[in-house]
């Protein structure tokens, strides 16, 4: 294998000292010749020969001009790449089509030697895969303890692939499905078999996709729950402020009355006393209408807060109520405020 390497670099660079000759010599149209030149500054690369750039490119150049002269190149980095069913395809290929006019018999005689050499020690593994194409990544370190990385496409459910020996691992790859490895340690000249079946990725349940109905609406011909009644009607409200102020104007009128009654000793004056007495009558009589209307407000608003639907038990509870009764002593008149906070 070292021996090959060094005729991979001799003979690319050969191709890059004579590159656009090369590709005259070659019978390549113009879009062939600038493959197939960008090939050979990829191989001749100042930081290091860069063989899956270069090998892209010989391709490129083969597909657009399709000569086995350029198998050479192709076999050349596939080689180094330790694509070895490929490099073995390669080389045949070129030998078959007649080679280089150029090509000494020694060299002849090293590709040869070489073929036969990658042939003895061939890893063939036969993939099977679901689903019908996806993407193989094969990662495998060599023995400078360098990480080589080769890409591989299986189509139609079926993959065949000619590797060097050693410790692979191949993750299988599809768009929608979860990946797959498979660890193989490959002893020379050694076949496997390995079945790919990949999951497609889970999909989001249908629940979590399903509109559900709000909770909130109902439904216009629908009737109210009987346990949701509507709150305290406005009419109580209004009857509560009606009845403070007739108690309130009743309180103040007897409060002047009791004050009018008790100037009557004072008076001495019989006509004056009558007249007195007249007001003090007045005064009495506005208190008595004052506490009449709200006695009578007061059990309106009753009746308008006992008769109206209840809250459901919860907003009761959170209910607010406010009740006001109005009262009269023979001393003093006035009204009391009571409820729920």
């Amino acid at each position: 294998m070292i021996r090959r390497s060094m005729l991979s670099t001799v003979l690319l660079s050969a191709f890059l000292w004579t590159g656009v000759a090369m590709g005259d010599a070659l019978d390549l149209d113009n879009a062939a010749k600038e493959h197939f030149k960008a090939g050979i500054a990829y191989a001749d690369d100042p930081s290091g020969p860069k063989w899956e750039e270069a090998l892209k490119e010989f391709r490129a150049a083969y597909r657009t001009t399709p000569t086995s002269k350029l198998m050479n190149n192709i076999g050349l980095c596939a080689l180094n790449l330790e694509r070895d069913g490929e490099a073995i395809e390669a080389f045949e290929a070129y030998l078959a089509g007649g080679g280089e006019s150029n090509l000494k018999p020694k060299h002849r005689k090293q590709i040869e030697t070489d073929i036969a050499t990658l042939t003895a020690s061939l890893v063939k593994v036969s993939l099977q895969a679901v689903p019908d194409e996806l993407t193989l990544i094969d990662k495998r370190e060599n023995a400078k303890g360098q990480v080589v990385i080769n890409l591989y496409q299986a189509k139609g459910g079926k993959a065949s692939l000619g590797l060097h020996p050693g410790r692979h691992k191949i993750t299988a790859e599809a768009p929608g499905y979860t990946s797959a490895e498979w660890i193989l340690e490959a002893d020379p000249a050694s076949s496997h078999q390995h079945s790919f079946e990949l999951v497609a990725d889970k999909k989001p349940e249908a629940a979590a996709t399903t509109v559900l109905p709000q909770q909130n609406q109902t439904p216009a011909t629908t009737e109210p729950p009987k346990n949701a009644k509507s709150g305290t009607p406005t009419g109580v409200y209004i009857g509560l402020a009606a009845t403070g102020v007739f108690a309130a104007a009743a309180t103040t009128t007897g409060i002047i009355a009791m004050g009018k009654s008790k100037d009557l000793d004072k008076i001495t004056d019989a006509a004056a006393a009558d007249d007195a007495k007249g007001t003090v009558k007045t005064w009495a009589l506005i208190t008595d209408i004052g506490i009449g209307a709200a006695v009578v407000s007061a059990g309106v608003t009753a009746y308008l807060y006992f008769t109206a639907p209840k809250r459901t038990p919860e907003k009761q509870a959170a209910t607010k109520t406010i009740q006001f009764a109005p009262f009269v002593t023979p001393n003093v008149a006035g009204g009391a405020v009571f409820g729920r906070f």
